[in-house]
């Protein structure tokens, strides 16, 4: 964060002096009165033109005595005065003097228009204004108006030249602008210069700030490649690079033991082809090259040692190209998996023995990693119940148990699959595809299927016994009654023989 806030502030500090330089000298103030003033006698002379105009109207009625073509160039230096001096008293309300006499210079101007207007009212022998008198008798009128006009136009002209000789503020803000203006480039120059400069000096404090780092950057390099190297060299698997062509390029610690490689020269700079099972180079060339185009693959494959042991082994790899490997450069993590592929031919071995004795064994067995999930049954469980091995498989337990019986059932398999002690054997009552119940003896336990928790139950049919054990009740009953009405007999015959004798006596 240092190096990129230092430049910043000092720009920040800069910039703000150059605003405060502007603010105390007023220049913006001062520019505008400056452009005002500039404005102001730019507008001055072009209300001379106008106000000559009504000057000259007068001169071509006497001399022409045409009194329409003279008043309608009166009424249109009139109109462009009028619009000219209203323009001129907005503009000069930035200074109060040249204010106040702008406001002279329209009085005596509508004077002076007046008395002109009155002369051609005169000449025309119709008034054309009401605020003059209108007769003052023949020829005589003529004259009088003549000269008022004279005298108006004196005082209008007089007025005008106040003006002009009051036009030293105006050449003072003109002057006071124009130094503003220089001030304010001579200001935008410095923060330029000031801007530069902390430009060079950013640049030389963050190349010695570089030059300074590099070092400790090269040390950081060398440690994370030290660290690398070692944790290459120590990680039990096999690391290697190869180039397109299959040439080993390098190869940790742990890949030399695996390919029985008691030194690298025995390695690296040969072909890899030459380490791997005929069966599986090509192969294992098909998937190198395919890596080599940028591909990232997965592949299992037996080597031959340098000693002539054969191993399995689980390569992944992908497609490296940075630093001194422009082309594809194959980078493999290679790990032994000969004792897993021992322990998966020991599994489907103990599991073709299981299904061998399980298919052939008498009574009904079913596995169930869940509750509502079979794994595996055998024909006679199918049977029991009337379905194929492959319609019970696609059951669940809810669809053959009995609805009262599920829930018990159900809890008592989560708490075997989780490891807790529940009954192992019990009776139960299932669903047989005809609809009627079958009543069920179980013998569970907990095991292992593919390597997940299951439940594995023998189910007898107890449908016999169960009819057996009713036979034996009923008959149990006949014969306690038989007993029992026997023994009534006796009773009575007891009865009536001591009858006889008591009455003998």
């Amino acid at each position: 964060m240092r190096p990129v806030r230092f430049p910043w502030i000092s720009a920040a500090v800069g910039i703000a002096a150059f605003v405060a330089a502007i603010l105390v000298l007023g220049l913006p103030g001062r520019i505008r009165q400056g452009e005002s003033g500039q404005a102001a006698i730019q507008m001055l002379d072009a209300m001379r033109r106008p106000f000559l105009a009504i000057k000259e109207a007068e001169t071509s009625l006497i001399r022409t005595g045409d009194v329409r073509s003279a008043g309608r160039e009166l009424d249109e230096a009139a109109d462009s005065a009028s619009v000219l001096l209203a323009r001129y008293r907005r503009l000069a309300q930035y200074n109060p003097e040249l204010t106040q006499r702008v406001a002279e210079l329209s009085e005596t101007y509508a004077v002076w228009l007046a008395f002109e207007r009155r002369l051609f009212e005169v000449y025309s022998g119709s008034p054309r204004a009401g605020s003059l008198p209108k007769d003052r008798g023949g020829g005589a009128l003529f004259v009088d108006e003549r000269a008022e006009a004279a005298e108006a136009a004196g005082g209008f002209l007089a007025t005008m030249n106040r003006l002009g000789d009051g036009e030293e503020p105006i050449h003072r803000d003109i002057d006071g602008g124009r130094s503003a203006g220089h001030i304010l480039l001579s200001l935008s120059a410095f923060l330029l210069l000031y801007t530069f400069g902390l430009i060079v000096l950013f640049q030389q404090w963050r190349s010695r700030r570089l030059w300074r780092s590099r070092g400790d950057l090269e040390r950081r390099v060398a440690d994370a490649d030290r660290l690398f190297r070692t944790i290459v060299e120590t990680e039990p698997d096999c690391v290697k690079l190869l180039a397109s062509d299959g040439t080993v390029l390098e190869m940790n610690a742990a890949g030399l033991a695996m390919v029985e490689a008691d030194s690298r020269e025995r390695v690296i700079g040969r072909p890899v082809y030459d380490l791997i099972a005929p069966e599986h180079r090509q192969d294992y060339r098909e998937h190198l090259q395919r890596v080599c185009q940028g591909g990232d693959e997965t592949l299992e494959f037996e080597v031959v040692g340098l000693r002539g042991s054969r191993r399995w082994m689980r390569s992944r790899a992908v497609c490296l190209t940075a630093g001194a490997w422009t082309e594809g450069v194959y980078l493999a993590v290679t790990r032994d998996v000969t004792p897993e592929r021992a322990a998966e031919a020991a599994l489907r071995e103990s599991e073709e023995n299981f299904r061998a004795l399980a298919d052939n064994a008498n009574d009904s067995i079913v596995i169930a990693v869940e509750p509502e999930r079979h794994v595996y049954a055998n024909r006679p469980a199918a049977e029991m119940i009337g379905y194929t091995v492959e319609e019970l498989l696609a059951k669940t337990p809810r669809d053959i148990l009995h609805p009262d019986e599920y829930p018990k059932l159900a809890e008592r398999l989560r708490k075997r699959l989780a490891g807790e002690n529940v009954p192992t054997r019990y009776e139960t009552v299932i669903r047989h595809k005809d609809g009627r119940l079958v009543p069920v003896e179980v013998t569970a336990a907990r095991t292992t299927w593919r390597g997940r928790p299951a439940s594995i139950g023998v189910t007898r049919d107890m449908t016999e016994r169960k009819q057996a054990e009713e036979e034996r009740a009923a008959l149990y009953q006949q014969n306690r009654a038989m007993v029992r009405r026997l023994l009534e007999m006796q009773e009575e015959e007891r009865k009536t023989l001591a009858q006889e004798i008591h009455d003998d006596l």
